[in-house]
């Protein structure tokens, strides 16, 4: 049996705050597109501001062939961003900042691409860019405590078709999917429709590679 591929689409991206330790950073992981840009966009706190105040971060991935990136407003000012060794940038705009922002990438054949966003963010703005899924492989945050409550149907409404499938001796029928950002997956065991196992931190099974 041929083995199943693993795409290795997946980025994470760590946001920390001042003198934060690895464990208190929030890292999110999300699935590369064909575009050339891998993109978070959030609201963070200023540490120990009183009452709380935000201000907006955005931070990303160029490809190999992005040679410069424009950030342009708001007010149409422009400013070249740095990419760091591993092509990573970042912008932070003010917690007063308003109006809409621009970020213009110049490809090394000459042609561009842009991806806007306004200010203060709205829900649709925040978050990961693009908004991808792939097959076979689920988001960390999507799994919690009511997914025994989930049937077989539901799951696979859910999250799509599962990367690999296996059914026991005893008709149980058990799903994997990879988790995002990770080595190891998730696997769900149903009897019928009623699942009877789940599990996180699961690798791979054989012939998935």
């Amino acid at each position: 049996m041929p083995g199943v591929p693993r795409e290795p689409r997946d980025v994470c991206f760590g946001s920390y705050i001042a003198n934060e330790s690895p464990e208190d950073g929030d890292v999110a992981c999300q699935v590369r597109g064909r575009e050339p840009l891998v993109l978070t966009v959030t609201d963070q706190y200023i540490p120990r501001s009183r009452p709380a105040v935000t201000f907006t971060a955005v931070h990303g991935l160029a490809a190999t062939d992005v040679r410069q990136i424009e950030l342009i407003g708001p007010g149409n000012r422009e400013t070249s961003l740095p990419l760091s060794a591993h092509r990573m940038f970042l912008a932070a705009f003010a917690p007063t900042a308003r109006g809409t922002v621009q970020l213009r990438l110049l490809l090394a054949n000459g042609e561009s691409f842009s991806h806007g966003l306004s200010l203060p963010l709205t829900d649709r703005e925040a978050g990961p860019w693009p908004r991808l899924r792939r097959r076979g492989a689920v988001f960390d945050y999507e799994i919690g405590e009511n997914i025994v409550s989930k049937s077989y149907r539901q799951i696979i409404r859910r999250f799509g078709p599962p990367l690999r499938s296996v059914t026991k001796p005893n008709q149980t029928l058990c799903v994997y999917y990879d988790t995002v950002g990770y080595q190891h997956g998730w696997s769900f065991c149903f009897r019928g429709q009623r699942i009877v196992s789940a599990a996180g931190n699961q690798p791979a099974p054989p012939g998935v590679h």
